[in-house]
């Protein structure tokens, strides 16, 4: 049982880099054809965000001006992914319980 548990685990959070991986490439397509400082921008309000710098809330603010009203549907995807990278650490978090010590 812990070791398909494991395995599954391992499966989804391969799909869901390679998931992150293209929208990122995806992002960074976009803001260096239209915006020279439009990559590093978003890039600093992750890294503000991950160094607790700003809040979440903070941060979606950033970011969501950042895309503008014209990509709507990538800020709609962005905030997905941190929904999904949420439920995916906190299961994570679920699983090494299961870990025999």
């Amino acid at each position: 049982l812990v070791s398909t548990t494991l395995s599954n685990s391992h499966a989804m959070r391969t799909h869901s880099i390679l998931r992150e991986r293209t929208y990122f490439a995806h992002v960074k397509d976009l803001f260096t054809s239209t915006s020279r400082d439009g990559w590093s921008e978003f890039v600093k309000c992750l890294e503000l965000y991950s160094h607790d710098a700003i809040s979440r809330k903070d941060m979606m603010q950033l970011v969501h001006d950042l895309f503008g009203p014209t990509n709507n549907d990538l800020f709609e995807e962005f905030k997905a992914l941190l929904s999904h990278r949420a439920a995916f650490d906190a299961s994570a978090a679920d699983m090494l319980s299961l870990l025999p010590i």
